[in-house]
């Protein structure tokens, strides 16, 4: 897999007190725009970044996520239902609205959403109208005698070379799922997975922002951040290897995604996982993010859990001798043991590599088989 090239990371050195006080934000949220706005976005316009949250003496990152924040569509998308639920009659199409990117909720430590509820979308599934008369709204009650129901979304991104300037995008494609998170959940821990496959409704590519000029710190995007106390009150400011290595944590967490074009391929593709966890193929993406050098540890021990794979040779290979204890989840369909759930000692905190994300499962550390 080639890498976005050594012209996007020259330079190393750390971010000035003022460039901090520029990429400050005191919380999630509404704030993240503000500072959009200060280089130039506009809350119409789709675009990407990473942010990073300080320690209490904001000396390291104690915590990095991706974010989507404008509009990626703004025009409703209407598909035939039969294309995500195999039962659905030939007449019946959903139309749906894509969330605002802010929407999208980056808990995995990578750059992969949590699943967005239909609940919580704007959606109706309607009967075509013949000969020319209006679609007619499906009743809530009658959706399961119409061969669909609940189902999910969720946003997959990762950084890449537009065409044919070779400027660096985020490519950001958005998954259907005929099911619910919670089901999903119930039905494979390896839904959680990046690589969980579902229905490509929607993809395109946006900017990242902030971005820096080529040849300065060593990186081609700044991070938003969010200190552990304001930076007028505390002028301390992580080392840019730290925001550096945070940027890459997140943006080396993600893969393709796994898209199929009708529920039928989809609905085999699920069976296979769910009876063999190990089948699901991890296909990173066609550039990757290079890896940076990690921070210096701090002093001190901090216990994390992480969902890892049950692969032997990965363990190994991983774990080091710093395994506490585990034990594992099956599927629900009683099949073979796909997840560990391990007690990691972790040397320092600064690292998004060891940690779970914000009250999401992570899998910064699994490894599915490779194409």
């Amino acid at each position: 897999m080639p890498d976005l090239g050594k012209n996007f990371f020259q330079g190393e050195r750390d971010l000035t007190l003022q460039e901090a006080k520029n990429l400050e934000a005191i919380s999630d949220g509404d704030l993240i725009d503000n500072v959009l706005e200060k280089f130039g976005w506009q809350s119409n316009q789709l675009t990407a970044g990473v942010t990073t949250h300080l320690s209490p003496d904001n000396r390291r990152v104690s915590k990095s996520s991706f974010f989507l924040r404008g509009t990626l569509l703004a025009d409703p998308i209407t598909i035939q239902a039969r294309k995500c639920w195999s039962d659905a009659g030939e007449d019946v199409v959903i139309k749906f609205w894509i969330p605002v990117g802010s929407r999208f909720v980056f808990n995995s430590g990578g750059a992969f959403s949590d699943y967005i509820d239909s609940q919580t979308v704007d959606h109706s599934f309607l009967e075509v109208g013949e000969d020319g008369e209006d679609d007619i709204p499906i009743d809530q009650a009658e959706l399961q005698e119409k061969g669909v129901g609940q189902f999910c979304l969720r946003a997959i991104a990762y950084a890449t070379k537009a065409k044919p300037r070779g400027h660096l995008v985020a490519k950001v494609t958005v998954l259907l799922f005929p099911k619910s998170a919670s089901d999903l959940d119930d039905l494979c821990d390896a839904a959680q997975s990046p690589s969980w496959p579902g229905i490509k409704v929607w993809e395109a590519e946006c900017p990242f922002t902030p971005t820096t000029a080529l040849g300065t710190w060593g990186c081609p995007i700044f991070p938003i951040i969010i200190p552990g106390q304001a930076f007028a009150d505390l002028q301390n400011v992580a080392s840019g290897q730290a925001l550096r290595h945070a940027i890459s944590s997140v943006l080396q967490h993600t893969a393709s995604p796994e898209a199929h074009v009708k529920a039928s391929t989809l609905s085999t593709h699920w069976g296979k996982i769910i009876k063999d966890p190990t089948s699901l193929v991890m296909r990173p993406p066609p550039t990757t993010w290079p890896t940076t050098t990690r921070p210096e540890a701090e002093p001190g021990k901090w216990f994390n859990k992480i969902l890892i794979p049950s692969f032997t040779s990965f363990l190994k290979e991983s774990i080091q001798g710093n395994c506490v204890r585990s034990r594992h989840r099956p599927c629900s369909s009683g099949g073979k043991p796909n997840v560990f759930f391990l007690l990691l000692k972790s040397d320092s905190d600064s690292d998004p590599m060891f940690r779970s994300g914000s009250g999401s499962r992570s899998m910064k550390n699994t490894k599915m088989k490779k194409k």
